[in-house]
């Protein structure tokens, strides 16, 4: 079944109030990052584990899928419409794009009101996926003489390069890694193209710029919005700080670990398969209660395209860093979706390193659960902490979060939003729910 016909491209964009007011709702309800009171929890936690169920489907029977799958929702107790929640758990797992991509292509059949949901996601990730070309293809002739060029990092590498067409892997920005003795001059580079900066971190090393013209403001809390804001993001190390109890940082890429990217204008190129599934399973498992169903399926595509080389390369990179410990629960949950995906020996290394508090709380988790927006037991908040040492350090990032910065105006945001949730009962001492710990709101 398809769509009788197309929704509006603005079918689903909200006014600046109406967002302001869904995220206060949000803090008040004490899960900040849950921002749809039309979808209770339950029926998006059931819509999210039907798209895993059809996304393994689709990646365990290849290129071709026949019959169709069928992706649907029987409404829990509590009513709920099903195009509702299963577009929201669309674009929560970032798979609304490429579900658009199989209504359009036959993979995937749904019911009429659903499938103009998924194809609006497919449109819109489409538009946004011409601005990211128009943005490179602008930043092109003012980054070329900088030697060696910033290199492409995360969801535009993987987009253009992995998946079906760049579409499919929405990226909220442009992820660039410059080489830290010509940071200074990639951003005024930036500066001189009239880009703002909005944002500065001083570990890892990290700013974030503005397009000149571009939107600042959340169009849509539905979907990948096609006009919505886009930055530029400067990285300066392949570092990935772990809440406090360590950071982790992958050996610089040598010209033989970078690759062109098909599709992309010169003179930007990507990480070559073993850089880049590492970097992408510890960005996925650092920000582990973030992990979109997406991201494991980018993990996937990326391994799915390695051969015993490139895993032999993987060891090496990881050896001395404790790069596997730290990637694990990715690899894991992409090892999951896809069995097979990571090769054995690489994942049984990974396992051996990972603290057993790591591994009960992820062994409860499905890819498509790993996404929790009513927040983390205390048990997951502490769960990377192997050590005496590591623990103290960790309760020392939840007392003075980083993403506070220097704020204390942010610091006391962030210590409303945890009265809220002891307030609605929020707090947990320990995991262990298999729908990823998902309560009703």
């Amino acid at each position: 079944m398809t769509a009788s016909a197309p929704l509006s491209f603005d079918a689903l964009d909200l006014s600046p109030t109406e967002v302001a007011q869904r995220f206060r709702w949000a803090r008040r309800q004490g899960h900040p990052s849950y921002v749809w009171p039309d979808v209770p929890m339950a029926g998006w936690s059931a819509a999210a584990r039907a798209i895993e169920s059809v996304t393994a489907a689709a990646l365990a029977s290849g290129v071709a899928v026949s019959p169709p799958l069928r992706l649907g929702l029987s409404a829990p107790g509590d009513a709920v419409e099903p195009a509702r929640a299963l577009g929201v758990a669309a674009f929560t797992s970032g798979m609304g794009p490429w579900l658009g991509r199989w209504i359009e292509d036959g993979t995937l059949l749904a019911d009429p009101d659903t499938a103009a949901v998924l194809e609006l996601h497919l449109r819109h990730a489409r538009v946004r996926a011409g601005r990211v070309l128009e943005l490179l293809g602008s930043l092109g002739p003012t980054l070329r003489g900088l030697d060696p060029c910033p290199l492409i990092l995360k969801g535009v590498h993987t987009g253009w390069m992995y998946f079906p067409e760049p579409s499919c892997r929405p990226a909220a920005d442009v992820d660039l890694l410059v080489a830290p003795e010509l940071r200074r001059a990639t951003e005024q580079a930036l500066e001189s193209r009239g880009y703002t900066l909005t944002q500065r971190q001083r570990r890892p090393i990290r700013s974030v710029w503005r397009p000149p013209g571009a939107p600042n403001a959340l169009p849509s809390l539905s979907l990948s919005h096609g006009q919505g804001p886009l930055t530029v993001d400067l990285h300066a190390s392949l570092e990935r700080s772990f809440l406090g109890i360590r950071a982790v940082a992958l050996a610089w890429p040598r010209a033989p670990d970078t690759v062109a990217i098909p599709g992309l204008p010169d003179p930007f190129r990507g990480l070559a398969a073993p850089h880049l599934v590492l970097s992408l399973a510890l960005h996925a498992s650092e920000d582990l209660h973030n992990m979109q169903l997406l991201r494991v399926v980018e993990i996937v595509l990326v391994a799915r395209s390695m051969g015993d080389g490139d895993w032999d390369r993987v060891i090496h990179l990881a050896d001395g860093s404790d790069a596997l410990r730290f990637a694990w629960p990715a690899l894991a949950l992409a090892d999951q979706l896809a069995p097979g995906a990571v090769r054995s020996d690489v994942l049984r290394a990974a396992t051996a390193r990972v603290p057993e508090r790591i591994r009960r709380v992820v062994t409860g988790l499905t890819p498509g659960t790993a996404l929790r927006l009513d927040g983390l037991s205390i048990e997951e908040r502490l769960m990377g902490a192997s050590t005496r040492g590591e623990l103290l350090r960790r309760i020392g990032h939840m007392l003075l979060p980083s993403r506070a910065g220097n704020s204390p105006r942010e610091l006391g945001r962030i210590y409303l939003e945890r009265v809220y949730r002891l307030f609605r009962g929020r707090v947990r001492l320990r995991s262990g729910r298999a729908d990823g710990g998902r309560s009703e709101s």
